[in-house]
């Protein structure tokens, strides 16, 4: 049923894809169409999430063991916003949660897009997740002179005042309503934006929302320079 299929989304990745593999196999000969969908789509939504906890396990050990490279290029900040709220917005409707973008700034700064999307898309992801029905999150860019500064704020439950100063911490779960996650979201978010020389910071009040701040610098000659050299290293 339906309620199996949402049940099973809640459990890890693998144990939803498992269970629900093996219902079908079991049911599909009697199943209807529409159910049959719905499971389909479920193990399509739980490998999406598997693939996310993948790449976050493999980033966080690369950073672990000093093996995060950048490749830096010429990064539209605002762009990488605007298509992860598009992908992000059926999800979204689901729970009738509003997206939005506020952008004000239409700088680009050298930056690794790849890493840069993984950031956001943690950030967001979280944003859903923590969010209520009825639900707004904003995503906002803006500038200094020599900074840009990234946005993601939620009006959802919150972060328990206690859990705020582990929140980066890898394999740090906080003690919420919702439950879910492996604990590297945040600490792959904060490894990847220290690697461009920026920072990131989070204001929280239980049951109001949350602001995730992330501030990258519009250059960084030193970074820009081992970019290059890796690169280098790399092509030979």
């Amino acid at each position: 049923t339906s309620v199996c299929a949402s049940k099973m989304r809640k459990k890890s990745p693998l144990v939803a894809m498992l269970g629900l593999a093996e219902r079908l196999q079991q049911h599909h000969g009697h199943m209807e169409s529409k159910k049959l969908e719905q499971y389909l789509q479920s193990i399509r939504e739980a490998g999406v999430q598997l693939e996310s906890q993948i790449t976050d396990f493999l980033e966080f050990c690369r950073q672990a063991t000093g093996k995060l490279e950048l490749n830096l290029t010429e990064t539209d900040v605002p762009e990488i916003l605007d298509r992860l709220i598009d992908r992000h917005r059926e999800r979204a409707a689901e729970k009738e949660i509003t997206l939005r973008a506020k952008h004000k700034t239409s700088s680009s700064i050298k930056a690794d897009p790849k890493h840069l999307q993984r950031v956001f898309e943690n950030l967001l992801d979280n944003a859903i997740k923590f969010s209520g029905t009825g639900d707004e999150i904003v995503l906002r860019t803006k500038e200094t002179d020599r900074e840009l500064i990234i946005q993601v704020q939620d009006h959802g439950i919150g972060i328990p005042t206690e859990e705020m100063p582990f929140i980066f911490d890898a394999f740090h779960q906080a003690k919420t309503k919702i439950s879910g996650g492996h604990g590297l979201g945040l600490a792959v978010v904060k490894a990847i934006v220290r690697k461009h020389g920026g920072r990131v910071s989070v204001k929280s009040s239980p049951e109001k929302g949350t602001i995730f701040t992330v501030r990258l610098p519009k250059s960084n000659p030193a970074l820009e320079k081992a970019s290059g050299k890796a690169q280098v290293s790399r092509e030979k």
